[in-house]
């Protein structure tokens, strides 16, 4: 009969320092860059040249540190792959000279940014939506 209420001691004592842990101070985890927004909700332009797809579009990117940082930016547009638009659905992000796709931004800086995401060319020539790709922001160190 001891045992019982041992164990049952035991169980009652987890419980309470599981309930302990678990109601503590919750922080939300906020990443050092952050995509703010996709402007125009999507796609300004897209068009295909020497086997190659370009999705134009803008961002807002936020940097929530002090220091300044530098990221790429890559997107997944599986829609396109899906449909025969694209080779693959991962797209690189370049600048507007499409001579760049590493950009930095300042310290609690706030920037728009053109982005031109670029693919290799599967065939089908139209695009299925006016959507912005899925967009991830890559820090670069």
């Amino acid at each position: 009969m001891k045992k019982v209420f041992y164990i049952g001691g035991i169980i009652i004592l987890i419980v309470v320092i599981m309930f302990i842990f678990k109601s503590g101070k919750k922080e939300k985890l906020i990443s050092r860059l952050e995509l703010v927004s996709e402007q125009g909700g999507g796609i300004e332009d897209f068009y295909i040249e020497d086997d190659k797809v370009y999705i134009i579009g803008g961002v807002t990117i936020k940097n929530n540190t002090e220091d300044e940082l530098s990221y790429s930016i890559t997107a997944n547009s599986e829609v396109d792959f899906q449909s025969g638009l694209l080779k693959s659905a991962i797209l690189k992000g370049f600048d507007e000279n499409l001579s760049e796709n590493i950009f930095s931004i300042g310290g609690h800086e706030v920037q728009t940014i053109k982005i031109f995401f670029v693919g290799d060319y599967a065939g089908y020539p139209k695009k299925s939506d006016r959507l912005m790709p899925e967009i991830t922001i890559i820090e670069e160190r």
